[in-house]
């Protein structure tokens, strides 16, 4: 009875096998890419503890990680408090439970993410146009400011640009595997669901991915509508219903209410009346602008390259030309999709809605597509100039990818250097600073005023790290500045004349935000340090004596 189960694993352990020899094989052609983002990312793991985390990261590392037992309890507190979506923050909570939660444990989170960003993307350009392509275009995005920036950042947005790679991918492989009888049915149902489940995770990183699936959508819709051959009308639809629909369905049965009361609450703070206020060219030419560092004539001749390579592909979809050439054609359109379309839907979904929020790491999902477009549109250019010159219609011109690398890299690494050094705030630096000052003082008791949008403390994130007696004890808060009301915190500062120092942290918050405490303060006490930076951030600290001809009550 045993002798017919023998086949089975014998079959498994050949597919397991051949599998391999597949993956092994791709690495091999492979290699150059690997090799370029394996260094890569060592350098960015290299830097990710160079500087201090800033506000957002100390929410997700600290204030929505640390601080919280288990991960229900921090979803809780993130439903709660929180304007995103759980996914990254499950999935950094796991990773500090291996890794720890110093900087460079965590950033190293979206130095991955990214990496494998370029890798996807390596991927989606590799099937039309060669691995040449590829190559140039991953590269170039893998060193764009954007890219960098966010790989260097224990926040979600690394997590986005992946999460869009790795769909894009699935999705043209799904679309170019459609028609092709050779692949079997069952593959093409893993992908499907592979691609479900991506979107979804999408939708549960951040709410504005919403604006770049619903361009996707658009895209299948045209694609399931014109391409050949074309599907019929129920599995079309069905196709997309469960790519387009079923990860919003999920992430309003996980989520939605979370996000109806954030847009209640954005209707008030962020309402606006008419027409948003930011277009899509705005949108579009500020995403260009931070990550490609070209004259304005250089992008404009750029984006007229990128327009006429849009157009031969639609003539070639006009034309239907063959198999290998409707592929490269639906795949440019895709990109051009992937880059402007989700700007359109923000713009029009921001008008009807009423409320806008802008900030450029909303828009991520849009950064991809951007060095593909440039390489593949400089490659095309090249090529036609190499033939006009050759008076040869099928002449290629064999370092046009070599050029659009060189070319693209120029205009893509300052934006990543700039972001490589990029030093948003020094918690850990201000922090440091005031425990060499109190510690260096023992006499004097210290109570330490940390200016807050208010909740638990920022700057004791490193103040637990750096000593056991340190701690923020006093939080003033914008509101209080706002209406002028410092009543609770005079009611807990000390006397003057009573000996003792005050130490006012100014991080993310700076002495401009707060002119109505300093002022009290500077009434009230004599300042004995000032250790402010350009931005107005840092430490003032005071001793509780009375200021020269100031008041002392």
């Amino acid at each position: 009875m045993s002798g017919p189960a023998a086949p089975l694993p014998a079959a498994r352990a050949a597919r397991a096998s051949a599998a391999l020899a597949r993956l092994a094989a791709a690495a091999r052609e492979d290699r150059a890419i690997l090799a370029f983002l394996a260094v890569l990312l060592l350098g960015l793991i290299l830097l990710a503890d160079r500087s201090s985390y800033w506000y957002d990261e100390l929410l997700s590392v600290d204030v929505y990680g640390l601080r919280h037992a288990t991960p229900y309890r921090m979803v809780l507190d993130l439903a709660n408090n929180s304007v995103h979506p759980p996914l990254y923050q499950l999935v950094l909570y796991a990773w500090m439970t291996v890794f720890g939660e110093s900087e460079a444990a965590t950033r190293a989170l979206s130095s991955v993410y990214a990496v494998l960003a370029a890798l996807f993307l390596y991927g989606i350009v590799k099937a039309p146009w060669g691995r040449a392509i590829a190559f140039a275009s991953a590269a170039g995005f893998a060193v764009m400011g954007a890219t960098v920036l966010y790989a260097l950042e224990a926040r979600s947005y690394a997590q986005t640009m992946l999460l869009v790679t790795v769909s894009s991918w699935l999705l043209l492989r799904l679309l170019a595997q459609r028609a092709d009888p050779a692949v079997p049915v069952r593959r093409g149902r893993l992908q499907l669901a592979a691609l479900i489940a991506v979107n979804t995770a999408l939708m549960l990183t951040h709410y504005y991915n919403v604006f770049w699936l619903i361009a996707q959508a658009a895209f299948l819709l045209v694609h399931l509508a014109v391409a050949r051959p074309r599907p019929s009308r129920r599995a079309g639809l069905g196709v997309l219903l469960l790519v387009g629909g079923v990860p919003q369905l999920l992430f309003a049965a996980s989520w939605g209410a979370v996000l109806l009361r954030q847009y209640l609450d954005l209707e008030e703070r962020f309402g606006t009346e008419g027409a948003a206020e930011q277009g899509p060219v705005e949108l579009l030419t500020g995403l260009i602008g931070r990550n490609l560092a070209a004259p304005t004539a250089v992008l404009v001749a750029l984006g007229a390259g990128v327009l006429a390579m849009l157009v031969a592909s639609l003539g070639r979809l006009v034309r239907a030309r063959g198999a290998a050439s409707e592929r490269a054609a639906w795949g440019y359109l895709y990109l051009v999709v992937w880059l402007v379309v989700p700007l359109v839907v923000v713009y029009a979904v921001f008008s009807l809605a009423g409320v806008e929020r802008y900030h450029p790491r909303y828009f991520l999902f849009a950064v991809p597509p951007l060095a593909p477009l440039v390489v593949i549109a400089v490659v095309a250019g090249l090529q036609r100039g190499w033939r006009w010159l050759r008076r040869q219609p099928s002449a290629a011109a064999p370092l046009a990818p070599a050029v659009a690398g060189l070319l693209i890299a120029a205009l893509a690494l300052p934006g990543g250097l700039a972001a490589a050094g990029d030093r948003k705030q020094d918690w850990r630096g201000v922090a440091q600073e005031l425990v060499d000052i109190v510690h260096g003082d023992p006499v004097h008791r210290y109570v330490v005023v940390e200016a807050s949008f208010g909740g638990p403390s920022r700057i004791d994130f490193y103040l637990e790290r750096l000593s056991d007696d340190v701690r923020s004890e006093l939080r003033p808060q914008r509101r209080e500045e706002a209406a002028g009301d410092y009543s609770a915190l005079l009611a807990e500062l000390p006397e003057p004349g009573s000996g003792e120092r005050v130490a006012l942290v100014l991080v993310h918050h700076t002495a401009a935000d707060f002119p109505r405490l300093i002022e009290l303060l500077d009434e009230r006490y004599s300042r004995i340090l000032t250790g402010l930076d350009g931005k107005g951030e840092g430490l003032v600290v005071y001793a509780a004596e009375p200021a020269p001809g100031g008041r002392t009550g």
